[in-house]
Formats: C-alpha cells, sequence, structure tokens
C-alpha cells in the first residue's frame, strides 16, 4: 500500500477527528507531493463526517476541491484580465473562438522557467499569430525583477504579472490554482482546457505539449 492509501486508510478510520480532517487538508489537498486526482480528493473528502463536512473549513475544502475538478482538462476556464508591459489592457475572452491560448505560469528566480525560455520562444516563432497567441504570467512579487528578466530573456510576447498593479482584482494564479512554476494551460478556440503540464504528466521537453500543438495548428514545429 503506498503512501496516498495509507493516508486515505487512516482518514477512512478517523472520520470524526479533526486532527485527520486538518492533515487531509494540508497532506493532499492544499500542497500535495503527489497528484492526485480530484475524484479521489473528493472520495476521500466524503469519508468525513457531517460535521466536519458542514464547518466552515469544511465548505471551503470543498469548494475548493470543485475548483479543481473545473480546472480538469476539456471544461471551461475562467477568463481575466491583465495588463502589459506597456499597460495595454488584454481580455483572455478577446480571444474565444479566434485563437489558441498558451497561459504560461512563470518566475524571474525559477530555474526551471527559465530552461524553458528558449521552448517557449521556438513555439511563438513557429506559430502564425493569427491562429494563436502565448501569455505569460510571472508570480512575482517584485516587479522591478520581473520586468528586469522580460528584457534580459527578451520575450517578445503577452507578458504581464500577478501583482495588483497590472492584474488589478485578479489573482490569476489562485484562480487557475497554481501554487508551483512553471506550469503551461493550453486553452482550445472555445475557451475549454486541451492540454495542462502537471495534469498531462509532461516531461521536461514538453513533448506532449508539441505534439497537441502539431496536430492542433496547422504550421508545426520542425
Amino acid at each position: 500500500m503506498n503512501l496516498v492509501n495509507k493516508k486515505i486508510e487512516f482518514f477512512k478510520n478517523n472520520p470524526n477527528s479533526f486532527v485527520a480532517f486538518y492533515y487531509f487538508i494540508t497532506s493532499l489537498v492544499d500542497f500535495p507531493v503527489v497528484t492526485i486526482s480530484v475524484e479521489t480528493l473528493m472520495k476521500t473528502y466524503s469519508l468525513f463526517s457531517t460535521d466536519l463536512q458542514n464547518s466552515e473549513v469544511g465548505k471551503l475544502t470543498y469548494e475548493y476541491i470543485q475548483k479543481k475538478k473545473s480546472l480538469k482538462i476539456n471544461n471551461s476556464l475562467p477568463s481575466f484580465r491583465f495588463l502589459d508591459t506597456t499597460f495595454r489592457a488584454y481580455d483572455l475572452s478577446q480571444f474565444r473562438d479566434d485563437k489558441y491560448v498558451l497561459v504560461c505560469f512563470w518566475a524571474s528566480w525559477c530555474g526551471p522557467c527559465i530552461k524553458n525560455i528558449p521552448l517557449l520562444k521556438e513555439i511563438n516563432a513557429k506559430y502564425s499569430s493569427s491562429q494563436f497567441e502565448m501569455i505569460s504570467v510571472s508570480i512575482d512579487t517584485d516587479v522591478d525583477k520581473w520586468i528586469a528578466a522580460v528584457k534580459k530573456f527578451q520575450m517578445p510576447w503577452l507578458q504581464t504579472c500577478d501583482v495588483e498593479k497590472y492584474a488589478p482584482g485578479q489573482m490569476i494564479a489562485k484562480m487557475f490554482d497554481v501554487t508551483t512554476v512553471p506550469q503551461y494551460f493550453l486553452i482550445g478556440k472555445t475557451g475549454r482546457l486541451i492540454y495542462q503540464s502537471v495534469q498531462d504528466s509532461d516531461t521536461n521537453d514538453h513533448p506532449i505539449l508539441k505534439d497537441i500543438l502539431n496536430k492542433k495548428l496547422t504550421e508545426p514545429i520542425k
């Protein structure tokens, strides 16, 4: 029995324990070490007593799991507004019915994010702007470091930072349940999620993303 199954068995045997419920939230829901399906999370949640489920933290946990469910492949993703580095305003919904959109969450201090920039440059250069848009969303809290990184690595596609100045009232990373970077979301023309790097368990070279782009767009990566 692996560690996750052992935890689930523990929760099953302690349905009335707030300590067990808190352990469920902290070890499987909020910051899991391993990727767990939303279905497994909901089944595990249902093991706990009605009193715990109806508590304030129980209701918040249920809402959070439901949000995770809405972010699954084939579901429609929420839209968000943002300003780019020149303070021009955009809305994700403006690309609906027109383009595929790759939303890239990253940070200037993130080594793997920086390592992937050449791949993102390749993708951006290979696909026509008439059918494809790329948006990088930095989770930096220091705007100056974010701006410096954008200039240093010369990323010509849309750039924004998930702070009030550039994404007022949005909290984009929270909206997309992003707690680690890099993470990539490929959104179809209908607004539905067709690829997510974590859900698809893509490797560092992102062959799954490349393959999907090759199939969906008319100008494949060579």
